[in-house]
């Protein structure tokens, strides 16, 4: 099937969806659902959460007991003060009138820019 020919015309959707209607049957429950789930063993459902909790608990202990904590907090404590050193390093910004003009005309620019973009993509 490559090319994209509908299968069906809307002549023939329209005798079949007729059909279907005309010929629908209602197959009564009489209950047969309520007695099913009723009989579902509560043994399966009491084994998932206790099998759950129980991971759970074993995750948790092994976390503590391979000092999960210094695992975790080291790095990042590392990577923030890496930042904070670099930080420290960045020379300070000369805020002179023509500096602060042309990063106002840039930031104007670029926000028309994006603005004008939004729009041709809306009509579109």
């Amino acid at each position: 099937m490559t090319d994209n020919k509908e299968l069906l015309t809307p002549e023939d959707e329209q005798l079949l969806q007729q059909f279907f209607t005309e010929h629908k049957q209602a197959i009564p429950d009489q209950g047969f659902t309520r007695r099913v789930m009723r009989r579902l063993p509560l043994r399966t459902l009491l084994f998932e959460k206790l099998w759950t909790t129980l991971c759970a608990v074993i995750c948790v202990v092994m976390f503590f007991a391979m000092d999960g904590i210094h695992q975790v907090f080291r790095p990042l404590g590392a990577f923030f003060y890496h930042c904070w050193e670099r930080l420290g390093q960045i020379p300070p910004v000369n805020l002179s009138l023509p500096n602060l003009y042309y990063t106002y005309v840039l930031a104007t620019a670029t926000l028309l820019v994006i603005v004008s973009y939004n729009l041709i993509n809306d009509h579109r």
